[in-house]
């Protein structure tokens, strides 16, 4: 299918009395977005141009499936990638305050089946150091496995953990952190982290039309997309990585991709 669907959803905002003296000119917008959808290669982009709490501009440009000349339109699901982490972030958040999840504890006692190479222990680090990015070790094994193609199980996540590769714990972005964190939600919650998001995220802000899980898709109930692509839908496991689970659904409509959020 090519280079089918690209992450690119752009949102605009402003405080309502910022537009109170007169109304935005927008009559350049389309056009600018073009030509950025062509400098950078992107086959589809949704918009939006919030004013206060009214919707004052809203487009959907290029294709969502370019082979088959399917236009994007202001519904198509865009595959959000790493922002999925805010979300796990604030699920985490929202356990702790339930009491059912300690941020600051040791790390041996939230996850006592980490294991992690000398001089690294996992009693000297707390979920908040995952969640901010300062591990202190680093695992592409765990990452390629949990983001990219999707093949493990959790006992194998656990004995490639205590091969890890130890680093200076300073800032270091990634996505290790929070594949961790998605583990810590699942056993407070004693489900897993795309239902805890779903529950306690999408559900009570209201993004009815927000889901990790790839089968729930607006694409994928409708079948709008290709047989093969749509048989693919809520197959594949992952973690809260923000990537896409396996190279070939890159090249594909993103709802094939669930390391992440959609």
């Amino acid at each position: 299918m090519g280079r089918a669907t690209v992450l690119c959803v752009v949102g605009l905002s402003a405080a309502a009395g910022l537009f109170a003296a007169q109304q935005p000119d927008l009559s350049r917008l389309a056009g600018r977005i073009e030509a950025a959808m062509r400098d950078l290669e992107a086959p589809a982009v949704a918009i939006a141009v919030v004013a206060g709490d009214q919707v004052i501009y809203e487009k959907a440009f290029g294709y969502r499936d370019r082979e088959r000349r399917l236009p994007a339109t202001v519904e198509t699901s865009f595959y959000i990638a790493s922002s999925t982490k805010s979300f796990t972030a604030l699920a985490a958040r929202l356990l702790a305050a339930d009491g059912k999840l300690n941020l600051d504890a040791p790390l041996d006692k939230v996850l006592p089946m980490l294991r992690l190479p000398p001089p690294l222990a996992a009693e000297r680090l707390a979920l908040r150091d995952l969640l901010a990015h300062r591990l202190g070790f680093e695992n592409d094994a765990v990452i390629h496995r949990t983001a990219y193609s999707g093949d493990f199980t959790d006992a194998e996540i656990w004995a490639l953990m205590a091969r890890s590769r130890v680093q200076p714990r300073v800032f270091s972005y990634g996505n290790l952190g929070y594949v961790l964190t998605g583990y810590a939600i699942e056993r407070a919650a004693q489900k897993s982290w795309k239902r805890v998001l779903a529950e306690r995220v999408f559900a009570p802000a209201g993004m009815q039309r927000t889901t990790c899980f790839p089968s729930e898709t607006r694409e994928c109930r409708s079948r709008s997309l290709t047989s093969g692509t749509v048989r693919r839908c809520g197959r594949f496991r992952s973690r809260p990585t923000g990537r896409c689970t396996r190279p070939a659904a890159c090249s594909r409509a993103s709802v094939t991709s669930p390391g992440g959020c959609w």
